[in-house]
């Protein structure tokens, strides 16, 4: 009893204290002024009390500052494919513009002019599939996109019914209104060729229009704005392509809207090409038949 432990005590001995956790090791930061490493957490740097970076603010600035550099670089790249389509197409409308007033339009008048815009739209089409292969990887559809597939396939008939409605009535309007005579398409009416020019009025601008205006620039946009305003966006760039037609602009614009919003219902670009196709079948067919 006297100092001596208890039969308690000697059963359960304390436990030894417990060592002391070695010391993290603590992340450090290099200043932006004296360049010498301060700890993280530190609100100034302890040798130039300069104020301390956040790791996470610069990295998420770092993250924003290349999605910038890179939006810029797909904004350039698609405006010079842009600017190049415009030169060929302000190139062709002079060969036009420079070509003998004589009517009737002879077969070698005709063929010329094919052969003119054979190559112009073969410019095109490189120039299309070059920025498309170049763009697809980097420039993908928005999301949202495709969600009312129905409603897309369910609209596109009464829509071009709308459409070429609209284009009589704009014309009827030129003309009776505005005294405005719209151009005839003499080189389809003039009856040479007729395949060939239908080959060119009809395919190659269903696939390459389409494939640049509402596959790069309709989803280009898409990504930093609303549907609306890049449907507008990529229907003006659509309408300044045809510099052929000028007085039409208006009605192009609505035609581009019009199919941007078919490529937004239906997720896919094979609506619209079908419409585009069909749209200036339609009209070149009604141009043969009215003359």
């Amino acid at each position: 009893m006297n100092g001596e432990p208890s039969d308690a005590q000697s059963e359960n001995p304390e436990p030894p204290p417990a060592e002391p956790a070695p010391p993290q090791p603590q992340h450090m930061v290099l200043c932006r002024r004296c360049r010498r490493f301060s700890p993280a957490d530190a609100v100034r740097c302890l040798f130039c009390r300069a104020p301390s970076r956040d790791p996470e603010a610069e990295r998420s600035a770092a993250r924003e500052r290349f999605e910038t550099e890179e939006t810029g670089k797909r904004f350039s790249a698609l405006f010079w494919i842009f600017g190049l389509l415009l030169a060929v197409n302000v190139q062709l409308f002079w060969y036009f513009r420079d070509t003998p007033d004589v009517k009737p339009l002879t077969e070698p008048m005709v063929r010329n002019s094919a052969m003119a815009l054979t190559v112009a739209e073969a410019v095109d089409a490189l120039l299309v599939i070059f920025a498309f292969a170049r763009l697809r990887t980097v420039i993908e559809p928005a999301p949202g996109i495709g969600r009312r597939r129905r409603l897309g396939w369910l609209l596109a008939i009464p829509l071009l019914a709308l459409l070429l409605a609209a284009n009589t009535g704009y014309h009827w309007v030129l003309m009776t209104i505005a005294d405005i005579k719209p151009e005839v398409d003499e080189i389809v009416t003039s009856g040479h060729h007729r395949i060939w020019l239908l080959a060119l009025y009809c395919v190659q601008p269903a696939i390459i229009e389409e494939l640049f205006c509402r596959r790069l620039a309709f989803d280009f946009f898409s990504h930093h704005t609303t549907v609306g305003t890049a449907a507008f966006a990529s229907a003006a760039m659509f309408a300044s392509m045809h510099t052929g037609a000028l007085v039409a602009f208006p009605y192009f614009v609505l035609f581009g809207f019009v199919m941007a919003w078919l490529r937004w219902w239906s997720g896919s670009l094979v609506l619209p090409m079908i419409l585009h196709f069909a749209h200036n079948f339609l009209i070149s067919i009604h141009e043969l038949a009215t003359t």
